[in-house]
C-alpha cells in the first residue's frame, strides 16, 4: 500500500529515471506486479519522450524505456490484469517488447509450475518469473520517494 500511495503523488513523476528504476528492480519491494508496471507506465508517460516519432506519427511511453519493463515481473500479475490491463492496452499495441513480454508471462502462467522450468524464456528474464520477497520495514520505502523528490 506505501508503494502505491507513493506512485501515485506528483512526486513520484518527477523522479530520475535511475532512481525509479532501483526502486522497480528492487527484490524486497512489498508490491503488486501490477502496481509496478502502473508506476512504470505512469512515470514513463510523464517524461518527455527520448527518441524520435515513429513513422506512424505515434510513440509509446516505454519507446527509449523498455529498460524499465525488464523490472515488472509480468509472470507474477494476476492473469486477468495481465490480459486485461496490459495485452489489452495501447501500451501493448505501441511497444513490441511490452506486448513480447505480457505474451509470454501469460504463456508461463499456463503451465503447470512444476514445469516451468522447461519453459524457454526468449523476452523475460529468470528474475521476472521470481517473486520479490519483501523485508520488515528496514528500508525508507515510500518516504524515500517522497524526500527524494523534494517534498509531497
Amino acid at each position: 500500500a506505501n508503494f502505491e500511495t507513493a506512485c501515485a503523488a506528483p512526486a513520484f513523476l518527477r523522479l530520475p529515471a535511475p532512481l525509479v528504476s532501483g526502486l522497480l528492480a528492487d527484490p524486497t519491494l512489498n508490491a503488486r506486479e501490477q502496481a509496478v508496471f502502473e508506476a512504470a507506465l505512469n512515470w514513463a508517460l510523464a517524461q518527455p519522450h527520448p527518441s524520435p516519432r515513429k513513422a506512424s506519427g505515434s510513440r509509446g511511453a516505454f519507446d527509449g524505456r523498455e529498460t524499465l519493463l525488464a523490472h515488472v515481473r509480468f509472470p507474477l500479475m494476476a492473469p486477468e490484469a495481465l490480459v486485461l490491463r496490459v495485452l489489452g492496452s495501447e501500451e501493448a499495441a505501441r511497444s513490441g517488447v511490452l506486448k513480447d513480454m505480457a505474451t509470454e508471462a501469460v504463456t508461463w502462467q499456463a503451465v503447470a509450475p512444476l514445469l516451468r522450468p522447461q519453459v524457454r524464456l526468449r523476452f523475460l528474464s529468470q528474475t521476472q518469473c521470481t517473486p520479490r520477497v519483501p523485508v520488515a520495514s528496514s528500508k525508507p520505502g515510500a518516504a524515500a520517494i517522497s524526500a527524494k523528490a523534494g517534498g509531497a
